[in-house]
């Protein structure tokens, strides 16, 4: 059997169930799903976003992806665009279309720079849902990194439930050249 240590998309999820005291199976009773279909997300290492959305609400915690953009385009500084932070509402990829407009690629761009077709992009804009594989392939396109940030749902009465607040990378940050200093400089 071959092993391999690679990080791997839905470790932060795995995290997140040990965390909580939760195994695949119990997470599968509470979705009201076959153990085996749970486990396809952690042997396929991708699911839908509507999931991951639904885990988070069944166990009262909230989800939000962010996305960083790095700090330098090549050798030459860009604008940085910083750290933007978007909670996923089911139906609702505005963040990739936010992130397209701050990051100014347009949908042929993004096209060209994911390999597919126009129609292809602006399909997966025109859907309620895309995988995070997908979701992934867009903010590298972009030259983002994307991450995670889990916390533990607000009550009503405003205070706070109890639990862990943690934040999770799941695509590693585009390389980032590092330029020599010159010697000559001052």
């Amino acid at each position: 059997m071959k092993t391999t240590n690679h990080p791997k998309r839905l470790d932060f999820l795995r995290s997140f169930l040990v965390m909580i005291g939760i195994s695949e199976k119990d997470l599968a009773d509470k979705m009201n799903m076959s153990r085996s279909a749970v486990n396809n997300w952690f042997r396929k290492d991708d699911i839908f976003l509507s999931q991951l959305e639904t885990i988070f609400r069944i166990f009262r915690y909230s989800f939000k992806i962010f996305l960083n953009k790095t700090p330098y385009d090549g050798d030459k500084p860009v604008e940085q665009l910083g750290r933007l932070a978007f909670k996923f509402d089911q139906g609702n990829l505005q963040f990739l279309s936010t992130a397209m407009a701050r990051c100014k690629v347009t949908a042929r761009e993004l096209a060209e720079r994911l390999h597919i077709n126009i129609s292809t992009v602006q399909h997966m804009f025109a859907v309620n849902d895309l995988r995070l594989s997908r979701v992934i392939d867009i903010a590298m396109a972009l030259d983002l990194s994307i991450g995670v940030e889990i916390g533990p749902l607000c009550s009503c009465d405003n205070t706070r439930q109890e639990g862990r607040r943690f934040i999770a990378r799941i695509a590693p940050l585009p390389r980032v050249i590092d330029q020599p200093l010159d010697k000559d400089d001052g």
